[in-house]
């Protein structure tokens, strides 16, 4: 048995679960989405704090709106920093 196993079942045994509890399900996308007309958004949901970089995700926004007009940064959450972030 490799090393990787090895540690794999301790770490089962450890979470208190049996070998043979555990399965695995593999999925596969059959078919593809499709992309066309959705809105490109790029959302963040987190609390206001200087920790989470709110303020610098706002400049970069602001950069890169400037070369894709059509994405938008929507932003969730609240915090100290909530006052400095909304207009």
């Amino acid at each position: 048995m490799s090393a990787w196993k090895v540690r794999r079942l301790k770490r089962v045994a450890w979470f208190g679960c049996k070998k043979e509890k555990i399965i695995h399900l593999y999925t596969d996308i059959v078919v593809e989405p499709e992309y066309k007309d959705r809105t490109k958004i790029l959302g963040m949901v987190c609390r206001l704090t200087p920790g989470k970089h709110i303020v610098e995700s706002i400049e970069a926004m602001v950069r890169i709106h400037k070369n894709h007009a059509d994405w938008i940064l929507e932003i969730i959450g609240s915090g100290k920093q909530e006052k400095n972030v909304k207009h």
